[in-house]
């Protein structure tokens, strides 16, 4: 994302800020911040994915809504029915609409979540310019904003929401040290993220109980899609054609298109249609994949938060990992959302 750079400048003029240091908690908070900001972008990033790949299936599926009306006998589905709607799938269209709400909804959540450890780090290293109040305020809005979301899927209910943040308490901070002073509010600030992502954790969770299967159903229209043009006379089998010689990494046949289509290429789009299938298969597991990577990851952050204000190690490695298996999740997200093409 464009905004990635800032961030991470952020967390690492934090980060120098506080190398002459020797104070083990703060570079525990600086630890935790620098890999914070990598996994909420990763986790936008995989929302961002998993929203695209999910509305670019939405459109082939209606399109082959349409094309279906269109093939049906006159007599059920007369020309001038054929481009209207039903209320049955006017209601599956509102709820992919909501399910799309959502994913853009976690993805600024994230975004905000990064920037809340951007500003942990910038605390954290006694930066004079350090808005922790305003991003972490920021922060719980958004995931106000992505809970109250899932809460309106269907089936879902109302979820609770994060409450207020605390007032700075003026007098005690008076009558502490500097470095006690900035350590309190390291932790309380800490401990504010941590409550967050409970809670977004949580709203993840019923997220993934209730619109996963709908997205997994959504997944196939690309081939489906192309079947019913083909089979409407309005494309023929090149695309087909030209995934099969990618994946083989050899160049097609000039008369390929022709023997797919012919008599005899029976036997080769059936067995075409098993890989396609195959392919669904595994890209629907990649949205379950990809719930469980995302709420694991949270959770992750939540221990390493409850560590950090226990005054215990803070494994910032760990969270880099889940980092890393989050991109790589959102990496299977976009190739899924261009599979069968």
């Amino acid at each position: 994302m464009a905004v990635r750079p800032h961030w991470l400048c952020i967390v690492f003029a934090a980060a120098a800020l506080a190398a002459c240091s020797t104070t083990a908690d703060r570079g525990a908070a600086l630890g935790l911040a620098e890999a914070g900001v990598t996994a909420a972008v990763e986790m936008s990033e995989e929302a961002a994915a998993s929203r695209t790949a999910f509305l670019d299936d939405g459109r082939r599926a209606d399109l082959l809504f349409y094309l279906g009306r269109a093939a049906a006998p006159p007599a059920a589905v007369p020309t001038g029915e054929i481009a209207r709607t039903s209320p049955a799938r006017a209601a599956n269209e509102e709820t992919r609409r909501r399910i799309a709400l959502v994913l853009l909804q976690r993805e600024q959540a994230m975004d905000a979540l990064a920037r809340a450890y951007a500003e942990l780090g910038a605390l954290a290293a006694a930066d004079p310019g350090a808005d922790v109040r305003t991003a972490v305020g920021t922060f719980t809005e958004r995931a106000n904003v992505f809970i109250a979301a899932v809460g309106a899927l269907p089936g879902v209910g109302a979820l609770p929401l994060i409450g207020s943040l605390g007032a700075t308490a003026a007098g005690e901070g008076l009558a502490l040290v500097a470095e006690r002073r900035q350590r309190a509010e390291v932790k309380r600030t800490s401990a504010e993220i941590r409550t967050a992502l409970l809670a977004v954790a949580a709203a993840v969770e019923a997220e993934r109980d209730h619109a996963a299967a709908i997205r997994q159903g959504t997944i196939g229209t690309k081939a489906s899609l192309r079947a019913a043009l083909i089979e409407a006379g309005l494309a023929d089998h090149a695309a087909t054609v030209a995934t099969v010689a990618d994946l083989s990494g050899s160049a097609s046949r000039e008369d390929a298109v022709e023997r797919l289509e012919g008599p005899r290429g029976e036997r080769l789009r059936a067995a075409l249609d098993g890989y396609q299938k195959t392919e669904q298969a595994r890209d629907a597991a990649v949205v379950a994949a990809a719930y469980e990577t995302l709420i694991a990851a949270l959770r992750a952050l939540v221990d390493e938060h409850r560590k950090l204000e226990a005054d215990a190690p803070v494994d910032a490695t760990l969270i880099r990992l889940w980092a890393a298996r989050v991109e790589e999740i959102a990496g299977r997200l976009r190739a899924a959302g261009h599979a069968g093409g």
